[in-house]
């Protein structure tokens, strides 16, 4: 499992570094294309439609490729409209792991990639407080929501894992999907 997390660690920041070069600071502007956010709540809500047709029991070890596919699906969370865990799960789901395994590595390779995402943007963690002491969020309302975060985090991911063992995943899909589509309906007749 280590060199599993390692594997899909190492693809999620490669994909990241690869965007940054790539996309610039387009990647940072992505969320305000709201065709884009749609587009992609609807490609996470078939992802997780999808992955409910394998029936992986594989309970061997981890192979290279699988935590590759996994890493993948992380970096693919990047984008607005894409939901890491479900992005993860899918991947490791149609890649063969079992569901309990998926869940675990789901949870596992979040750690390295928090850690990582506030190594990178500790620029904007510092704009956030303001260069003369004029703080734009106070460090109360920005540790109260890091609690709850990570209290809300605590409590679902449980019940992630019993709807993951359950099968039961597909049913965000029930939103997501018509959510995608009503955005790009909404957003390409008005916007």
């Amino acid at each position: 499992m280590i060199l599993a997390v390692i594997i899909a660690t190492v693809v999620t920041f490669a994909g990241y570094i690869g965007l940054k070069a790539v996309a610039g600071e387009g990647a940072d502007r992505m969320k305000e294309n709201m065709l884009l956010v749609f587009s992609l709540f609807l490609f996470t809500g078939v992802m997780i439609a999808v992955q409910s047709f394998f029936n992986p029991e594989h309970r061997g070890a981890i192979r290279p490729w699988q935590a590759a596919l996994v890493g993948f699906g992380q970096f693919l969370g990047l984008f607005p409209g894409i939901s890491r865990s479900g992005a993860t799960i899918s991947a490791s789901i149609i890649g063969g792991i079992d569901r309990k395994r998926a869940g675990e590595l789901s949870f596992l390779i979040s750690i390295p990639a928090i850690v990582g995402a506030l190594v990178f943007d500790l620029d904007d963690l510092f704009e956030t407080f303001g260069a003369a002491g004029e703080a734009s969020v106070s460090a109360p309302v920005l540790l109260a929501g890091m609690a709850a975060a990570f209290i809300s985090g605590m409590i679902a991911f449980p019940l992630l894992l019993k709807m993951l063992q359950k099968k039961k995943l597909w049913l965000f899909s029930l939103y997501l999907i018509p959510l995608g589509i009503a955005g790009l309906i909404y957003f390409g007749i008005f916007a």
